[in-house]
């Protein structure tokens, strides 16, 4: 019978480190429960839509409405269904996919997770601490939601749904990331992984993790301009071009970002300088095209009814000032990360690394 290397009992006392199998495995178990609940929140999205807009029409308010409006008016925006679905089944995907890897005891799952995590950690806990500072209360949104005439229920619901929401936030935001960095930066998971997969040619060796970070950055904000084409508005230094040069122009914005994300991959130095060139220019021109028109007036060429429009800036619109703000600081923040790991890039093509030296070089 032929012995699995990542599954065969090994002397702990012939390894010169820590065998962290263990605790590989069940990291791994638990992203492949995180992905799999991602993925039917994925699926059930378009169906919780479907029905908070049936609701939304069938309310009070609604039927006050004339019929001609509501008829015109679509029940379920497609664009926004997708784009939401699509969030919770890339999700899925991001820590499926590593979590079948960790199972399996592979040494490119150590970069992947890390990168995955510390993105995970630094967005969230900044998303944490603006829903704290610039968010309305629970109170103030479930009172804007409720409909005329239905009583109010006690204040104690509120304080204890807005304790409950602020619990779940912090844990999947700031506790779930933060403990997946901090298992796979413990002593001897690296070397468990290159020990059990001594494969000399895994793809996450030819680029060093900092590196590995810019480049995954930079596919998903392919991914996110190529979402967003199907909104057709492309924000350009204060103006809004709409239509088919709108969409075509996320759609060329998406295949620079994918291009960019190989030569950064790559470590090539020209890709450096078009990373730094395009972010610094494309968070320019977001900044300045919301600073100057305003959400009000994406969602409004997006082609969204007036109703529409109502509902998204009730909830939505007390973040306008502060989302922009925190476009400029993460655009501040990816620059200067460039700057940090410019030492990696050179002219010539970078190396293959070799079992003996990792690929880490954070």
């Amino acid at each position: 019978m032929t012995a699995i290397s990542y599954a065969t009992a090994i002397d702990p006392r012939r390894l010169p480190f820590k065998d962290r199998r263990t605790s590989l495995k069940v990291a791994g178990v638990l992203l492949v429960i995180f992905g799999a609940l991602s993925g039917c929140l994925g699926g059930l999205t378009p169906v919780g839509m479907y029905v908070a807009a049936k609701v939304a029409t069938q309310s009070p308010a609604a039927a006050a409405g004339s019929g001609a409006v509501r008829a015109a008016e679509p029940a379920l925006d497609f664009r926004t269904t997708t784009l939401a679905s699509g969030t919770y089944l890339l999700a899925a995907a991001a820590t499926i996919w590593p979590g079948v890897g960790s199972l399996r005891i592979r040494r490119w799952v150590r970069p992947v997770i890390l990168v995955i995590g510390w993105t995970w950690l630094v967005g969230g806990a900044a998303s944490f601490a603006h829903w704290l500072i610039f968010g309305a209360s629970v109170r103030e949104l479930m009172t804007a939601s409720w409909q005329p005439g239905m009583a109010s229920p006690p204040r104690a619901v509120f304080t204890a749904i807005s304790a409950a929401l602020g619990v779940v936030t912090f844990v999947f935001l700031v506790a779930l990331p933060a403990v997946l960095v901090w298992t796979y930066q413990r002593r001897g998971v690296r070397e468990t992984l290159a020990y059990f997969d001594d494969h000399p040619s895994r793809w996450t060796d030819r680029c060093p993790t900092p590196v590995l970070a810019v480049a995954g950055w930079l596919a998903l904000a392919g991914v996110s301009a190529l979402a967003y084409s199907t909104y057709g508005v492309f924000p350009l230094f204060g103006r809004f071009v709409t239509g088919a040069a709108g969409a075509a122009a996320l759609l060329a914005l998406a295949g620079l970002f994918f291009g960019l994300a190989w030569g950064v991959y790559r470590l090539s130095a020209a890709a450096w300088w078009g990373t730094a060139f395009a972010w610094t220019l494309w968070t320019g021109s977001m900044v300045w095209t919301f600073t100057r028109a305003g959400y009000h007036e994406f969602y409004r060429q997006a082609g969204y009814s007036p109703q529409q429009i109502d509902a998204l800036m009730k909830y939505g619109g007390q973040f306008e000032d502060s989302t922009v703000w925190m476009i400029a600081l993460w655009g501040v923040g990816v620059i200067g990360y460039l700057l940090v790991v410019r030492k990696y890039f050179t002219s010539a093509p970078a190396p293959t690394a070799s079992r003996a030296e990792p690929s880490e070089a954070a």
